[in-house]
């Protein structure tokens, strides 16, 4: 698959308001994978049903459980 060059290339919901190249390794969802959401703050609702969005999307698409998590911290290495 190629690199995530353009938007117009691939289908990624929610859509990215822009993408830039970067050298390194793929992206790739595995079993450990979760969506991470601000906590708290302004927009912290419309975050949080995105991340759901996402993951709602993602289950199916890779048998994966995808759980939703809110945190102010960095998300983890393959979150």
């Amino acid at each position: 698959t190629p690199p995530l060059a353009s938007l117009a290339e691939h289908r990624v919901v929610p859509a990215p308001a822009s993408v830039t190249p970067a050298a390194g390794a793929p992206f790739a969802l595995a079993a450990g994978t979760v969506v991470v959401v601000p906590a708290g703050g302004a927009g912290q609702g419309d975050a949080a049903r995105t991340g759901e969005l996402l993951a709602a999307r993602l289950r199916p698409a890779t048998g994966f459980r995808v759980p939703v998590r809110a945190s102010d911290d960095a998300a983890p290495v393959g979150a």
